[in-house]
């Protein structure tokens, strides 16, 4: 079974967490603290671009993009890359995982 279809198709509750997640004051306190901090030291080193691996229906990517952060979004559901591309038009989300990325660029 494809690591997507695992995912993808047990995701009946995924449009209500894109919904409550869409915008930044839907997510948690502490999780926009940290956000903030990353973006920051992302804009310290002059680092980018950002990959938020995991990126589900993709709060976090539309926050850093916000925040200044060149980023993109991967998540192993399609389902989730689907609802994160339809929340967030103007951004890139892709459907993958780290693992492969990992074994592809190793050997």
């Amino acid at each position: 079974m494809p690591p997507g279809d695992r995912w993808g198709n047990s995701a009946p509750a995924a449009p209500r967490r894109t919904e409550r997640f869409s915008d930044w004051a839907g997510i948690p306190l502490l999780d926009r603290a940290q956000i903030n901090g990353f973006a920051e030291l992302v804009k310290e080193q002059d680092a980018g671009p950002v990959a938020d691996v995991g990126s589900g229906p993709g709060h976090v990517t539309a926050a850093l993009h916000a925040l200044g952060i060149p980023v993109f979004g991967v998540d192993v559901s399609p389902r989730m890359v689907e609802l994160a591309r339809r929340a967030h038009p103007d951004l890139r989300f892709h459907v993958g995982s780290i693992r492969r990325s990992q074994s592809s660029t190793a050997s």
